[in-house]
């Protein structure tokens, strides 16, 4: 029996398939909270956590807040205490974190996301994961607690949809208490892998930085890289990855890394497209453009006045500035997809309402974070409700495959191609679902190309 093995590459016109919907709207970071899920962010005075350097939330497809956390405890912030909290701002049955966790002051050393979720697909799930990175300090701590890299599990079944931790304290990577305070690298992040059926978690050990692959089944294969720089950011295309001052290209489906370029600033944040970079340093704010042959070549500087410390990408596709512990965000971003000065710098404070911002923003995966609009995100909530699905099926197939399209207004040209992009079958999707017999290609792994913008999907 032959079966076809298909990397669907999608690439629909009006399809939105990266964005995530509402799921990361309600973002809780320090003593603060912003809601993103409107046109412009209203600000949420309701948190009753403390977060330092470690900082997660999570909400429904809908946007409704499930839960949020800072982290487990850490032994110079002994007036706070690691937990998850709930929806109605109370501590979570099991939520506790304690010292065999995260640590709320080692810097983005947390991040949150679900069982099951992607770019093409809903997430239709109720278990949800914190993964976190002890901070150093716990090396120095008497007694010794630090634990490495671990994660804990959240079933929002329970408790009438409050939510239950039901694991945690699960290590991947153990930390070696033989380097001590030498290793002094706390970041967490995940992003989305290239088949959207798991993740890649990345964090440091020993200054090196390393994945963890994740998905259903439990820990995968762990992979090491070279020594880190820091923050570690992603572009919400899934191409691109910084890791403190070095811009890597990021190969989605092997997960591998290559050098591209060093850069001269401090701090960085993506445009929602992946398309262009943003980089401040001593309040010069300059962009680049991800798609030139000679990036560097590219900068332009956009403002020199930006008295910020860091930017973030925020899930109404602007990008914020931010400053350590202080009662607001000093501007943001409009129109971050724009090419030059039309990008929009806005030097106009968001008040946190008499909260303050810790010293980190809530840490997002970044694909949940794409948006390829030109249009200054005014239309990011209505292209949530309109997200196109689309699916290839069966995958593997035995010769009768259907490509299924929704909201199909006009004919659109699909190509199947090899591996070594050879087109082996090219047609129409004329309908909803279009189903073709490709039984006379032989055996193996293609392409499916359905030609407009691009909005990349990988489905084995």
């Amino acid at each position: 029996m032959r079966k076809l093995l298909l990397i669907i590459v999608l690439f629909i016109v009006y399809s939105f398939s990266l964005c995530a919907q509402g799921n990361y709207d309600k973002c809780y970071f320090g003593t603060a909270g912003i809601d993103f899920g409107g046109v412009f962010p209203s600000v949420l005075i309701n948190s009753q956590m403390i977060a330092v350097e470690s900082a997660v939330s999570m909400c429904s497809e809908n946007g409704d807040l499930l839960f949020y956390s800072n982290g487990g405890n850490s032994p110079t912030v002994p007036t706070s205490f690691g937990a998850v909290w709930n929806a109605n701002h109370e501590v979570m049955e099991n939520g506790v974190l304690g010292d065999s966790s995260g640590c709320i002051s080692s810097f983005q050393g947390a991040v949150a996301f679900p069982e099951m979720g992607g770019s093409s697909k809903s997430i239709g799930t109720s278990t949800y994961y914190i993964f976190m990175r002890d901070c150093v300090e716990s090396s120095a701590s008497s007694p010794y607690f630090n634990s490495g890299l671990t994660y804990c599990e959240i079933d929002m079944d329970a408790n009438n949809g409050l939510g239950k931790v039901v694991s945690k304290n699960n290590t991947v990577v153990a930390f070696n208490p033989g380097y001590g305070l030498s290793t002094s690298l706390e970041p967490v992040v995940a992003i989305l892998n290239g088949t959207d059926d798991g993740w890649y978690v990345f964090s440091y050990n020993l200054d090196s930085l390393y994945s963890v692959e994740f998905d259903n089944n439990g820990i995968g294969a762990i992979k090491t890289y070279m020594a880190g720089e820091r923050k570690i950011i992603f572009s919400p295309s899934r191409e691109h990855v910084v890791v403190g001052k070095k811009l890597y290209n990021f190969d989605v489906i092997n997960n591998e890394l290559s050098f591209n370029m060093s850069l001269s600033e401090s701090n960085f944040a993506f445009s929602p497209n992946g398309k262009l970079i943003y980089g401040l340093g001593s309040s010069k704010l300059v962009q680049y453009d991800l798609t030139t042959s000679d990036i560097s070549a590219s900068k332009i500087t956009i403002s020199t006045s930006v008295l910020a410390g860091s930017l973030n990408l925020a899930p109404d596709a602007r990008i914020y500035f931010f400053n350590n512990d202080s009662e607001s965000l000093p501007g943001y971003i409009n129109c971050p997809n724009t090419v030059g000065l039309a990008c929009d710098v806005t030097m106009n404070s968001i008040y946190l309402g008499g909260r303050h911002t810790g010293s980190t923003f809530t840490n997002i995966p970044a694909n949940f974070l794409y948006y390829d609009g030109s249009d200054c995100n005014l239309s990011v909530s209505s292209q949530r409700k309109e997200k196109t699905a689309f699916e290839v099926y069966p995958n593997p197939t035995n010769g009768l495959l259907t490509i299924s399209v929704k909201n199909v207004t006009k004919p659109l040209p699909f190509q199947i191609l090899s591996i070594e992009g050879k087109v082996v079958y090219s047609g129409m999707i004329k309908k909803p679902q279009e189903q073709i017999n490709i039984s006379s290609i032989q055996a193996g792994t293609y392409f499916v190309d359905v030609v407009g913008e691009r909005k990349r999907v990988v489905v084995r």
